[in-house]
């Protein structure tokens, strides 16, 4: 019921793909027969392609009245659609999983069978766990919109802004006592040193030392020391070494980490920071374009690579070797 037979006579779906994708269209055409220009698809083919077009939508925070009006579908078929998805794609995890239980492939087709179930992006799943579910796909996207990938962030927004996207206010009384909560919590397991407050909009000064206390890492901002958990660090020092090292200071999010969480490890590392730091340095820039980079002058940032090269992360001791990776060639749109 996805796909009309008008729309499978009129060749719809392969129209809507070429509409789509335009002229990074050779990064998809592996989802069509070699002879599709000159005969059409099958219709099972064809459904099953204007289909993906829909959850693509769907786990991108497209609105619902967007995706059904275009498609000629309603809500129930599109939930339907990608409830089926997940269930085959955690049926393919499971599979992997009982031949290997370290192959990466099971974590990311978790991630996106939470997707397609939830029409939520990857990105914001840690938003819709933390929150209990109590915000919906609309109020996630206007979350997102406002930067927040990570239920600490929310501590930033003003009652105000949270009352004029969560209209019920029995949610929204419930959604403020988590977030209290959160923010209690990260305070509780993260702060063993009095925090600091910059004396400006952005360090002078940051220095990635590695030497470890516990299970965190310190770095120093303006020479105050503060102890990040080791997935904070990583992407820190990523950000830092890029920021030192490379025309622009860019680094792409897949060099950071493979995978869909960057931006939600990011914000992570962000709150860590904020606990200790209590500024509105924002640390790290991003053009929307999967690209991120470190707030600060290169000429501001050091690193003690002898610490770096006894790091037990084996991309971190890379960063340290003598020889460096030629420049990253990266988009020139300014930063948002």
């Amino acid at each position: 019921a996805i796909l009309s037979r008008r729309e499978h006579r009129t060749n719809a779906s392969v129209k809507a793909l070429y509409r789509r994708f335009d002229y990074s269209f050779d990064e998809v055409c592996f989802l069509l027969p070699d002879d599709h220009r000159c005969r059409p698809l099958e219709y099972r083919t064809a459904a099953a392609l204007m289909t993906l077009l829909i959850l693509d939508d769907w786990c991108r925070l497209t609105p619902i009245q967007q995706i059904e009006q275009q498609f000629q579908v309603h809500v129930g078929q599109i939930m339907g659609a990608g409830e089926t998805a997940a269930h085959l794609i955690l049926g393919m995890a499971a599979l992997i999983e009982s031949e290997d239980m370290t192959d990466p492939a099971v974590a990311i087709l978790r991630q996106h069978a939470f997707s397609l179930r939830f029409g939520i992006p990857a990105e914001l799943e840690d938003l819709y766990q933390d929150t209990k579910g109590l915000l919906r796909r609309s109020e996630l996207a206007a979350l997102s919109q406002l930067g927040l990938d990570a239920s600490g962030d929310l501590g930033t927004v003003s009652q105000e802004q949270l009352s004029a996207i969560i209209k019920d206010k029995t949610r929204l009384d419930a959604l403020s006592q988590i977030c209290q909560h959160r923010t209690k919590e990260i305070s509780m397991n993260a702060p063993y040193l009095t925090p600091c407050r910059l004396a400006g909009a952005r360090p002078s000064s940051i220095e990635i030392d590695g030497s470890l206390q516990g299970d965190r890492y310190l770095v120093k901002i303006d020479g105050f020391p503060v102890y990040l958990t080791g997935k904070s660090f990583k992407y820190f020092t990523k950000l830092a070494w890029s920021r030192a090292n490379r025309d622009g200071g860019w680094i792409y999010k897949e060099d950071i980490e493979i995978g869909f969480n960057q931006a939600r490890y990011l914000y992570r590392m962000k709150n860590e920071m904020n606990t200790f730091l209590r500024s509105n340095w924002p640390i790290f820039e991003n053009n929307r374009l999967g690209y991120y980079r470190l707030d600060l002058e290169p000429e501001k940032v050091s690193i003690n690579f002898e610490n770096l090269k006894l790091h037990s992360d084996h991309e971190l001791r890379v960063l340290s070797a003598p020889a460096r990776p030629a420049p990253a060639q990266v988009s020139t749109a300014a930063p948002c």
